[in-house]
């Protein structure tokens, strides 16, 4: 069955969608933030940073896994 580029448009700004790209979002800023407190000693805002990097970069991987199990789940119907 053919769908149209209107029909494709609305499955990928569908809400359930809009929510997982808001999260990648949120996991790239996260991902790429600058310094988070400054003043700290170095290594403490170091840490701060690797960490909270760490989580942008699990939050953006697995935000982009739930979006394509979206995806394939719904071709399956």
């Amino acid at each position: 069955m053919a769908s149209t580029a209107i029909d494709s448009l609305r499955y990928a700004f569908s809400r359930d969608l809009l929510g997982l790209y808001a999260v990648v979002v949120l996991g790239t800023v996260l991902s790429n933030s600058p310094t988070l407190v400054p003043g700290f000693y170095r290594p403490v805002t170091q840490a701060l940073e690797f960490v909270v990097g760490l989580l942008g970069v699990a939050i953006v991987l697995g935000s982009l896994v739930a979006i394509l199990h979206r995806v394939l789940t719904d071709v399956g119907r």
